[in-house]
């Protein structure tokens, strides 16, 4: 199809949508929403809906040197791109009719200045409350270019001899092109400490605990840098085996979203790891209320953190869990050659290199219930006499490993 300027040539619009797929659910009777794929890298462009070609219309065919009058500026943010006759004089192509450009030609240019500006699913930079700069993955937030209605918009305004601003046309923007990209106003999610900010013009209006995706199940909140889609009270989630009633519901990643969870009782800590949601980020209803009132569709969601899979569960602190690290070391007879002084202080040696290892702390009171666990305090002491070292007495000397004693049940835990 070549580009002719004609009087009255009505543009028709595309609509493109891409369906992001998730696990959380999605609404019964959703609201009607555009997500957004990632960024595409390669040159191909992606297929559009059949368009109905417009009526055609008396061409006006204008002066070659009107055409090549043509002067349109662009900016991205703090840059600017100038497309003048030196860009686009050797796209003209004259017709019987008039003249023409070449599409093939318009098309690169345009698909040139979509893989340059265009931010969707790109990495952004981000500040978080605490302070911290990091990096987010990219999302459905950011600025998309709709290159097809681009291309016949600029085609339109070269041959028509244009002077001034062009703007392109969008199927998604972000805030402003650079640096704060996302602006004032968004919703914040860490993962990590399980918590939720929301701000709006600058100042943070709401915070709350919530609960993200189950992690031991795989279900686990992606991080990314996304929008808010679209805002429904009152609908119903489906999934897997469930269908949740919501008051709230604020989808920003597919069918994953923020909504208010009445069936929890408590939100926050490591919950999400074994008893999360199924991908969703669960408030309480509530604070879910405030949120919704809060927010708009299309603003930034910030999500970043959190674990994707479940920690390794650490084995209780007793005193068997300490002998198990003696015998890794020592033979059962070297252990019973020792006093039980020494005994003690091999034991509170491994106890303390255990607390180090898992970033916990103990009372002196804690780690004397620890290593002198099951022993007898009427025992008599050590003698000390004609020996280098004394054997404790049975009752006070260290078990060999086939005669530990069993782990007791609700033993300290360090976790």
């Amino acid at each position: 199809m070549r580009h002719i300027f004609k009087r009255g040539l009505i543009s028709a619009a595309l609509v493109f949508s891409l369906l992001i797929v998730s696990s959380c659910g999605r609404p019964e009777e959703p609201a009607p929403q555009e997500t957004i794929p990632q960024q595409q890298t390669s040159a191909e462009e992606p297929a559009p809906d059949p368009v109905e070609p417009a009526e055609e219309a008396e061409v006006v065919v204008e002066p070659l040197d009107v055409i090549l009058d043509a002067f349109l500026t662009i900016h991205f943010g703090e840059k600017e791109v100038l497309i003048d006759r030196e860009v686009f004089e050797a796209w003209i192509q004259e017709e019987e009719a008039g003249y023409s450009l070449d599409e093939e030609q318009v098309k690169a240019y345009v698909r040139y200045l979509a893989n340059r500006f265009d931010t969707i699913g790109t990495e952004h930079t981000f500040t978080t409350t605490a302070g911290e700069t990091i990096k987010v993955p990219g999302g459905n937030y950011g600025f998309w270019m709709d290159r097809e209605s681009t291309i016949q918009k600029l085609s339109e305004a070269i041959l028509a001899g244009e002077v001034g601003e062009f703007r392109p046309v969008y199927y998604c923007e972000g805030v402003n092109y650079g640096e704060n990209e996302i602006g004032n106003s968004y919703v914040e999610v860490d993962l990590d400490n399980q918590h939720i900010y929301v701000y709006k013009d600058g100042e943070l209006v709401v915070e709350t605990d919530c609960v993200s995706g189950k992690v031991s199940s795989g279900d686990f909140t992606p991080d990314g840098t996304f929008q808010i889609n679209y805002k429904q009270k009152d609908a119903t989630l489906r999934g897997r085996g469930y269908a949740s009633k919501v008051k709230y519901w604020m989808p920003f990643n597919g069918n994953i979203g923020l909504h208010d969870a009445s069936w929890r009782k408590e939100f926050g800590s490591d919950i999400y790891l074994r008893n999360g949601s199924h991908g969703c980020v669960n408030l309480p209803s509530a604070v879910a209320a405030q949120i919704y009132d809060n927010v708009e569709q299309g603003e930034a969601v910030i999500v970043y953190g959190g674990k994707q899979s479940v920690p390794k569960q650490e084995e209780p602190l007793t005193k068997t869990y300490l002998m198990k690290q003696l015998l890794s070391e020592m033979s059962a007879e070297q252990i019973g050659a020792l006093s039980l002084d020494q005994y003690h202080a091999l034991l509170r040696e491994a106890l303390q290199v255990e607390l180090n290892r898992r970033g916990v702390s103990m009372t002196e009171e804690q780690i004397l219930s620890i290593i002198t666990e099951g022993e007898n305090p009427a025992a008599p002491p050590a003698v000390e006499g004609t020996e280098a070292s004394v054997t404790p007495a049975p009752s006070e000397a260290a078990p060999a490993a086939e005669a530990a004693p069993p782990v007791p049940e609700g033993g300290l835990s360090a976790q």
